[in-house]
């Protein structure tokens, strides 16, 4: 693993050099144009590497949950690997929370497992994660617990009402503010993870309640781990 992350240092150094676009910034930006360069001439620098080496951590940690039986080998000796593998490693060096970064290890695990049937193309996975913020993945994991307490409730009591909206999110333990709510629910739905309902008739009206689709469901299924708060 030691030498394959040393080639993958390599690699994102190649990525990143562009010896017009350093030149651009170092004499069109005064005063901060020189320590822009600085943080953008090496992607070996601490901070991206700590980033690598936390993404191949946990491809490793991921990679060995899948038996070799079930390891797609053509699929691995593929461009269309490669391409994933730089998109997602590339993705990783700038990701602000750890928590991506093992989503990100997912994406890949999922796409060599023979196992995992996924409806869509990683790089649709990759479009939503891109506009996902961490609180939108702690809202998403809420969700399901909510849901899970739903379908509890509902064996006692068939006629529970089993829409989602802001005020099941008054039960939980979280520091999220109503609009914070809103508009993270908002934005699931705006990339499909969500489907909208409003109990109106009268049309003109914001949807307020909530129900998770097969997107949400494989999403969640495939690519989070439920054991951050």
């Amino acid at each position: 693993m030691d030498i394959m992350k040393q080639n993958f240092l390599l690699a994102s150094k190649a990525y990143s050099e562009s010896i017009p676009l350093r030149l651009l910034i170092k004499n069109s930006i005064p005063i901060i144009g020189e320590y822009i360069d600085a943080l953008t001439v090496e992607p070996w620098s601490k901070y991206k590497s700590q980033r690598i080496d936390i993404f191949i951590s946990c491809v490793e940690e991921e990679f060995k949950l899948i038996e070799k039986q079930y390891i797609n080998k053509k699929y691995i000796n593929s461009i269309e690997f490669l391409e994933l593998f730089s998109e997602l490693l590339d993705r990783s060096k700038s990701s602000k929370d750890d928590e991506f970064i093992k989503i990100y290890a997912r994406v890949l695990k999922s796409n060599l497992d023979t196992r995992v049937d996924l409806t869509f193309e990683p790089e649709d996975y990759i479009e939503i994660i891109r506009h996902l913020t961490i609180r939108d993945i702690r809202i998403i994991k809420i969700i399901r617990n909510i849901r899970t307490k739903i379908n509890e409730t509902k064996i006692q009591d068939p006629s529970t009402y089993d829409f989602i909206n802001v005020k099941h999110f008054e039960k939980e333990n979280i520091h999220f503010k109503p609009n914070e709510i809103k508009f993270s629910l908002a934005k699931l739905t705006r990339l499909g993870l969500l489907d909208s309902y409003t109990a109106n008739s009268f049309g003109m009206t914001n949807a307020s309640d909530y129900r998770e689709n097969d997107v949400f469901n494989e999403f969640c299924s495939y690519l989070l781990t439920f054991d951050i708060e």
